[in-house]
């Protein structure tokens, strides 16, 4: 088995979305803490491996690597059972095109948007932008609209009867959504992905990478 160490801050989705894969592969590693917003700054010598100063990096026996997207892929590459991305080209298709849109519209409305408006902000003594968190809402609704309908139907996970690495990049961010009231409201009326979100969350992989902010 090859030696594994994930660096990252334990509250941040992308590296959940890694731990999540690991998880599923069944595969031990070592976390090792690193927090990018820390006031006294990154550990020392960290940014030989993340040169941007972000998180997750990857150790893997030596290799190097960062940038959440490269870690999974190579990791499935590495151990590609149980498969975490479909051999055949259209769902393959799907899967990264429902990366994309985590990437690109979930990450930003729904976390930063909704949840650290919401929830984080006010739990430091800071109100939230209500401009910001208008703005996030009308994002999201389109976002979680747009998934259910590239969703499989009556399957328990986004793709059919087992994950991708389109359920493991975006159980991290609608888990945050939900915390929020105005994301839980939002996610009952997008039952697709209410479930698939309950379905997710039964998993030990889940239950093994929760996150310190659900606890708070």
């Amino acid at each position: 088995m090859p030696t594994i160490t994930l660096y990252g801050m334990p509250a941040s989705v992308y590296l959940r979305a890694v731990r999540l894969v690991l998880e599923e592969k069944g595969l031990a590693y070592a976390l090792e803490p690193v927090d990018p917003f820390a006031p006294a700054g990154l550990p020392d010598g960290y940014r030989a491996l993340q040169p941007f100063g972000k998180v997750p990096a990857l150790d893997w026996d030596g290799f190097r690597l960062f940038e959440s997207d490269a870690i999974a892929r190579f990791i499935e590459a590495e151990v590609p059972r149980p498969a975490l991305i479909p051999a055949d080209a259209r769902p393959a298709a799907r899967m990264t095109q429902m990366m994309r849109i985590a990437d690109n519209e979930v990450y930003p409305a729904m976390v930063w948007g909704v949840f650290v408006e919401t929830v984080r902000q006010p739990a430091r003594g800071l109100p939230p932008d209500a401009a910001t968190v208008a703005a996030a809402l009308e994002r999201s609704e389109r976002a979680l609209g747009v998934l259910a309908g590239l969703a499989a139907p009556d399957a328990p996970f986004l793709l059919g009867g087992t994950p991708t690495l389109a359920d493991t990049l975006l159980l991290p961010m609608v888990t945050y959504f939900a915390m929020a009231g105005e994301g839980r409201a939002m996610l009952g009326r997008h039952r697709r992905i209410a479930d698939w979100l309950a379905e997710m969350h039964a998993r030990p992989s889940v239950r093994a990478t929760r996150s310190p902010l659900e606890d708070e």
